[in-house]
């Protein structure tokens, strides 16, 4: 009895204590046609692109918003004393990182150029694809309209059906 009359007053504070609750919003999964995209990855890499490098690829991309935001913020110097850069040592340094993962004769339908421009054409082509899918936080005057949130993924969750993992009878009543 003695406990349930202090936990009382414990509870009522907790009760009347201001509560918070970070919620981080989200942007929509990219919604582009997939004749554009299949366009875009035979231009910029190429028809011979495995499905799991293209994959690869777009999650990258919609995963690293934080590095986007500050990529194009050197795209878009808001500034006098900022300089623009065409290509961010955020995105060159995400190229590399691709570029290191997928060497070997698995990943040469990337279509890449010599090693000493390597890394400026792979960030090149990440730029690009975040412009395609509409991953942008400056309209085209140079004007910073919103920083991207993390990317949705609701839109492209499996759908999954419980059932048993063989179809032959395990015993003879089956």
């Amino acid at each position: 009895m003695l406990l349930v009359q202090m936990l009382n007053p414990l509870m009522v504070l907790m009760l009347m204590c201001p509560g918070a609750v970070a919620v981080q919003s989200e942007h929509a999964f990219p919604d582009i046609p997939f004749k554009a995209f299949n366009t875009f990855v035979e231009q910029n890499f190429s028809s011979k692109i495995m499905l799991t490098t293209v994959l690869m690829l777009l999650f990258t991309i919609i995963e690293n918003t934080d590095l986007l935001n500050l990529h194009q913020q050197q795209q878009h110097p808001q500034l006098s004393d900022e300089n623009k850069v065409d290509l961010s040592s955020w995105i060159k340094s995400l190229g590399y990182e691709i570029q290191k993962q997928t060497t070997g004769p698995k990943f040469k339908t990337l279509n890449l150029i010599p090693d000493n421009q390597v890394i400026t054409k792979v960030a090149t082509k990440l730029n690009d694809l975040a412009e395609i899918l509409g991953l942008n936080s400056f309209d085209s005057d140079g004007r910073q309209i919103q920083n991207l949130q993390s990317i949705s993924k609701k839109e492209i969750l499996p759908i999954l059906i419980i059932c048993p993992p063989s179809n032959t009878c395990s015993d003879k009543k089956c």
